[in-house]
């Protein structure tokens, strides 16, 4: 018979967010279930181990349903393997990633057409695209025809665009083209390139536009470009027109 401790409430899915993430995190449902605590421990090779949330927070295995379930990061770091938790995908990730998310990537390289950087952001959990698509993370770029260069042949630039350092450490990039927000009918294009050779020239990107994936062959470049910059129909009537596009769910997969 076990001396055990009941505890009614526990949201089902919180063992992955405390002991992956250090946090209860946000759930796509709520179910509710009765967890039985019976002081459970982890022995790994004959060491018997403390489970903890990454930070130094205990957390303890129990059982439900006839089932023990355990840490994931304690038992993952038990056998030397990282563990991590990817809330866009709803993933466990054990063990080193095969790929790197574009907004956790420091840039080398930034210019536009505006007087700082402010309005270079990350897309932020649960936004939602024109076409009403929702997406997690990726970055966010702006065009404010309010602000454009006029060049010396007479013709006018608006343009935000932002550089990466890939070392020649990735095979591919890939992500999803999307409108985040539209002011007076601007469109866009999204232009990528690897060391100064445009690798994708997108459609343009305006009200309503329906999402658009990609996949780029990135292996032999060390430098990556992103370049947002308005259509010729906005070029020739700038004023008052703003867009917002998102380079979602972007990563980039390591050789």
């Amino acid at each position: 018979m076990f001396n055990k401790e009941r505890v009614k409430g526990l949201v089902a899915g919180a063992l992955i967010g405390a002991v992956v993430a250090g946090t209860a995190g946000v759930f796509a449902y709520t179910d509710y279930i009765e967890a039985v605590y019976n002081d459970i421990k982890i022995v790994v090779d004959g060491q018997q181990i403390t489970p903890d949330d990454g930070t130094g927070n205990m957390v303890e295995p129990f059982i439900y349903n006839g089932t023990t379930y355990l840490p994931v990061r304690a038992v993952a770091n038990a056998f030397g393997k990282e563990a991590d938790w990817d809330g866009s995908t709803n993933t466990v990730i054990l063990g080193a990633r095969s790929f790197d998310w574009l907004d956790q990537m420091g840039y080398v390289g930034y210019d536009n057409t505006h007087s700082t950087n402010s309005t270079l952001k990350t897309i932020e959990s649960n936004t939602k695209a024109t076409d009403d698509t929702k997406y997690n993370r990726g970055m966010r770029f702006y065009l404010d025809g309010g602000t454009y260069w006029n060049n010396d042949d007479e013709t006018q630039s608006c343009y935000q665009e932002v550089s990466y350092d890939l070392n020649y450490n990735y095979k591919t990039f890939s992500g999803t083209l999307c409108t985040l927000g539209v002011n007076n009918n601007a469109g866009a294009l999204v232009k990528i390139y690897g060391d100064g050779k445009e690798l994708y020239n997108s459609p343009i990107m305006s009200q309503g536009t329906k999402s658009t994936p990609f996949e780029i062959d990135v292996s032999g470049y060390k430098y990556l470009k992103i370049r947002t910059e308005y259509d010729n129909y906005s070029y020739n009537q700038m004023y008052n027109k703003r867009i917002y596009i998102g380079v979602a769910d972007a990563r980039l997969l390591k050789k």
